[in-house]
């Protein structure tokens, strides 16, 4: 039974929700003065209740549990047993009492505070955006330093990988100079070897060509005449030395 007059209860203020807000607050106003003087007034409620399992309705007629209060304070009632209130809570409606602090302030006062706020909102939030316009500039200033140094070591790059094949391609040449100056290098030695070992005979030549000489010359002193007596001449010709023999 409490959840069916919950549930009617509900229903009642979902149906007050078309209703204005004006017609709400005379009958709470007359409501209250009524349970001032000790009455209590019914509104019967019709809503279609399922009464069994069947598909077959029946119309039901329920009344509230009135509270005879008579002036005394509503302490422990629930928020779901005053509709007009229950319907200002859901729609977040400002009440008479929560309006007397804002009702001692003028309007003009009100309008010029909010007014003064959104102005102090306004330029904090454009001196935010011209910051963050100059951050965005001086960003895109780097960028395009950023991005000018770039290519700018990009070409050195290009020029060095240039300048490192040319280096190659002198080293390449500078490799086969060097391999022909060997070749040549060592023919010469060769060449000089042979003409060593020629100096070498021709000196070996002239010393026994003089010591051929003095040899006569020493038999000659002795004697005091050659006549009769062979001897023998060392003549150099170019470099050759050639033993001649007189014969008597």
């Amino acid at each position: 039974m409490a959840t069916r007059y919950s549930k009617d209860k509900y229903a009642h203020v979902k149906g007050m929700k078309n209703e204005p807000l004006s017609q709400l607050a005379v009958e709470t106003k007359k409501r209250k003065l009524n349970e001032e003087k000790g009455e209590t007034t019914t509104s019967p409620i019709i809503c279609t209740v399922p009464s069994s399992p069947t598909p077959s309705l029946k119309m039901m007629t329920f009344s509230p549990p009135t509270i005879h209060s008579k002036g005394k304070s509503k302490i422990g009632k629930r928020i779901w047993e005053d509709p007009a209130t229950t319907l200002g809570r859901a729609h977040n409606v400002v009440t008479n009492e929560e309006l007397k602090g804002l009702s001692s302030i003028p309007s003009h006062k009100l309008v010029l505070g909010k007014s003064l706020h959104l102005m102090t909102v306004y330029l904090s939030t454009e001196e935010k955006v011209v910051v963050a316009n100059s951050k965005v500039e001086s960003m895109e200033a780097e960028s395009s330093r950023l991005q000018k140094d770039l290519i700018e070591a990009m070409d050195e790059a290009t020029k060095a990988k240039g300048k490192v094949k040319e280096l190659n391609e002198a080293l390449k040449v500078e490799k086969l100079l060097v391999a022909q100056k060997d070749d040549e290098i060592q023919a010469a030695l060769l060449q000089t070897d042979e003409e060593c070992e020629k100096a070498i005979d021709i000196e070996a030549l002239a010393d026994e060509a003089k010591e051929q000489e003095e040899a006569t010359a020493v038999a000659v002193e002795g004697n005091g005449a050659t006549k009769g007596r062979p001897t023998d001449e060392a003549c150099v010709h170019e470099g050759h030395v050639n033993e001649v023999v007189i014969a008597p």
